[in-house]
């Protein structure tokens, strides 16, 4: 199980929040605290992806190495650029690629964590003067940003 894709000060941290979330010291997480751990390092795993997770370890108790190589391969299967694409796709009823600023605005103040205002504006100084906006594009401008 080879966790070399992350580096090394990333690894660092992972280890700690890893030995944060180990209650009993004994160097292994349980697979109950698997998906918090995993929030808590900023991933936003689906409750089916955790559960795929532990049967792809196939143990009731998670080591370190396990864990990198669980993290390794979800961040490699993760494709944000794509999850936002359809995200915003949901809301094109006419499949023109484009959405109304004042319809993206709305979604993009929505969020769990929203954009502000000046954020907004920001991106919006970047996608061009029409009043519809390329979402595709905006969203790699957003993962710019």
């Amino acid at each position: 199980m080879c966790a070399c894709v992350i580096p090394a000060q990333e690894r660092e941290n992972y280890k700690n929040a890893f030995d944060a979330f180990d209650e009993d010291r004994d160097d292994m997480i349980t697979k109950d605290v698997l998906g918090k751990l995993l929030r808590a390092l900023g991933f936003n795993p689906y409750p089916e992806e955790v559960e795929d997770m532990i049967a792809d370890v196939g143990a009731d108790k998670i080591d370190f190495d396990s864990f990198m190589y669980l993290v390794s391969k979800h961040a490699r299967e993760a494709d944000p650029e794509k999850e936002l694409v359809d995200a915003f796709r949901v809301f094109d009823k006419e499949g023109t690629g484009k959405l109304p600023k004042d319809q993206v605005r709305q979604i993009l103040r929505s969020l769990k964590q929203p954009f502000t205002n000046e954020q907004i504006d920001e991106l919006f100084s970047k996608t061009g003067k029409d009043q519809n906006v390329d979402y595709a594009q905006l969203v790699q401008i957003m993962l710019t940003f």
